[in-house]
């Protein structure tokens, strides 16, 4: 059971190294997205409001799908930065236990 627990721990090793690589990539990734998706999200809520003030219900529809993606993005890459981060913890926690 002793010997087991030993080798599994070696072989996670390998598996913390790629994820705390793949969670860096996306910390990065996900602040270069928020730094570039900010002045385009300014830009299209601008255009939202123009259009509900000109009552152009279509164009108000496909800005709202592209201002909902948008958020949905930064969203999906800071949930799946913290899930990385947990996961990391998780496998290091096991590595010291």
């Amino acid at each position: 059971m002793r010997a087991g627990r030993i080798v599994l721990k070696i072989g996670i090793l390998p598996l913390i190294v790629i994820v705390a690589i793949v969670s860096g990539i996306v910390f990065v990734l996900s602040k270069a997205t928020g730094w570039i998706l900010g002045p385009i999200i300014l830009f299209v809520i601008a255009c939202l409001i123009f259009c509900v003030c000109k009552q152009e219900w279509s164009q108000c529809l496909s800005l709202a799908i592209i201002l909902v993606g948008s958020f949905g993005l930064l969203f999906g890459a800071g949930l799946l930065t913290e899930m990385l981060a947990v996961a990391r913890s998780g496998l290091v926690t096991f590595l010291f236990s």
